[in-house]
């Protein structure tokens, strides 16, 4: 099995090295480091490509986050992004996914935003009864 590339950003040492520990314990996943955002960051970022960036620093995402996602997203369309942080128990998913636009497929994914958005892979039904 392939394993999934994740380089980690923050500049909680504790907080990173945390979540450090916890990846390489997991046979699927290759750590590609824990980096620090700084003015090299997007272009080591664009250079290795990981499937997975996680964000383990709410400053990072306070200040400007709709356009730092955005323009990881435009480096790296298929990159997801976790955020991730000591300060709260919730994880938010970034990506970049997209589902077919039909009708069906876009009611379904309204009505079952909330189930799907608490477990993670769910499969959208376009069939699905909606009333």
């Amino acid at each position: 099995m392939r394993k999934r590339q994740v380089v980690i950003v923050g500049k909680h040492q504790l907080w990173c090295e945390s979540l450090e520990f916890l990846l390489s314990k997991i046979i699927d996943v290759e750590l590609a480091g824990v980096w620090e955002y700084d003015e090299t960051f997007m272009e080591r970022l664009k250079q290795l490509a990981p499937e997975i960036l996680v964000i383990a620093d709410d400053d990072l995402l306070r200040e400007n986050g709709a356009c730092l996602t955005a323009e990881f997203f435009q480096a790296l369309p298929d990159l997801v992004i976790l955020h991730a942080t000591p300060s709260s128990n919730e994880l938010q998913i970034f990506t970049s996914r997209t589902i077919p636009a039909s009708q069906p497929e876009l009611i379904a994914a309204i009505l079952n935003r909330q189930a799907h958005s608490q477990s993670a892979g769910s499969h959208i039904d376009p069939q699905e009864d909606v009333d």
